[in-house]
């Protein structure tokens, strides 16, 4: 096309139709069998466009949500979803720009999430009593020597001038309704009371405050 000073589409569509007839005059073989042996695919067109498409596994999250091109993809679904929770999905890119989720052959929708829309996925209860101790944990061992953890039960006066360096279990005790617990010093006249339910489903926190 360079050779012909062709450098626009419109040329190059008209330059095209005699191109091919001059290729096909110097290059053309008269094949043995004269019969075509191409068939028409006998599938839908939603399975020729799937089978066509470029095919990317994932593997979902606890959360029902992969990355992807420095992109969070939420699965949108009803309910729980626990059966998709480490699920092996497959995200479809099409030619003409359109994207399709599918799990087991069903389409799903789902949410694009980009860093800056990214939310902290909710925790449970457990994950949130640990995280608690964690970080009062690391606020009362960071640079503060010659202090020994409080010990009594709950509802007990605190004595201390200042907050012990650890957060530590002082004991198993019991709330006013009778449910046990772990007691916490969490700083200085404050206890937290971590009560775990009998089904282990839950838990409720109370916070109990002591007069120094």
């Amino acid at each position: 096309m360079r050779l012909a000073g062709i450098s626009d589409i419109a040329g190059a569509n008209n330059w095209l139709p005699g191109f091919v007839a001059s290729f096909n005059r110097r290059f053309a073989v008269i094949p043995k069998d004269a019969v075509d042996a191409h068939i028409a695919y006998p599938g839908s067109a939603d399975e020729l466009t799937k089978i066509l498409s470029i095919q990317i596994d994932k593997t979902l999250s606890k959360n029902l949500s992969f990355q992807h091109e420095c992109n969070l993809i939420q699965v949108n679904i009803r309910g729980t979803g626990l059966a998709m929770r480490g699920a092996k999905v497959t995200l479809h890119d099409h030619f003409d720009g359109t994207r399709v989720l599918r799990w087991r052959n069903r389409k799903y929708t789902y949410t694009t999430l980009t860093k800056v829309q990214r939310k902290t996925a909710e925790a449970d209860g457990k994950t949130i009593n640990a995280r608690v101790e964690e970080a009062i944990t690391k606020r009362y061992t960071t640079g503060i020597k010659g202090h020994k953890p409080a010990t009594g039960t709950l509802g007990e006066k605190c004595t201390s001038a200042s907050p012990p360096p650890i957060a530590k279990p002082l004991s198993n005790n019991t709330d006013d309704e009778g449910r046990k617990g772990h007691f916490y010093f969490a700083g200085k006249g404050t206890f937290l009371f971590s009560v775990d339910s009998c089904a282990g489903n839950a838990i409720l926190s109370a916070l109990r405050r002591a007069v120094c």
